[in-house]
């Protein structure tokens, strides 16, 4: 993504970017009424987005991640971790609520995942209290770290389909527009990536 905003701002030095780190559903409410151009994030088979523009840009495997200092087992069954503390995003629609579902199918209960929306607290959970997490492939070694290990599980966790999404009652700005052709391009050219929903003010 740094590839891309450094691009957009190139190419309008006067547009200003907010960008904001949460789960799509949590931005549905000020995309619907125009306070957000658009945003890109994972979507579901619930989610109702008849109202909604929504682009499909590319899917994206998850891995089980963990502290390197745990001890590796080889390939584990989720339902072996059921009484380990988890972490995830928190949202009530999108990929999360498909996993948590697969996770509560292992007998993973609720009261052992800790929510947030804070990207850099699920790292530091991971880190520094052995918190398990799921997150995108690519996300595994943040800032080139290499304390986080990928547990292999013999179960299959759903695939994430992200999509760039904005309301059908409000005109893309030129500037915005632009963005979401450059992330169709980064998308379909350099594979996952991690998305945050973005605002534009031209």
């Amino acid at each position: 993504m740094s590839e891309m905003v450094h691009q957009f701002k190139m190419t309008f030095p006067k547009a200003r970017v907010s960008m904001y780190e949460a789960q799509l559903s949590a931005f549905l409410p000020a995309i619907r009424d125009g306070r957000l151009d658009f945003a890109i994030g994972t979507l579901s088979d619930k989610m109702k987005l008849q109202d909604l523009h929504v682009e499909p840009l590319f899917e994206s495997e998850f891995v089980l991640v963990a502290n390197r200092a745990r001890i590796g087992n080889g390939t584990v069954r989720l339902a072996s971790l059921q009484h380990e503390q988890w972490v995830l995003p928190e949202t009530n629609m999108g990929y999360y609520s498909e996993l948590l579902t697969t996770l509560q199918r292992s007998g993973i209960r609720r009261e052992n995942i800790v929510n947030t929306d804070s990207v850099v607290t699920i790292y530091n959970l991971v880190l520094n209290a052995d918190f398990l997490t799921v997150i995108p492939c690519d996300m595994t070694t943040p800032f080139g770290s290499s304390q986080f290990v990928t547990i292999p599980i013999k179960e299959a966790l759903p695939v994430a389909r992200y999509a760039a999404v904005w309301s059908k009652n409000y005109r893309l700005k030129t500037a915005a527009a632009s963005l979401v052709e450059m992330a169709k391009h980064y998308s379909s050219g350099q594979g996952n990536r991690h998305w945050q929903p973005l605002q534009i003010i031209a």
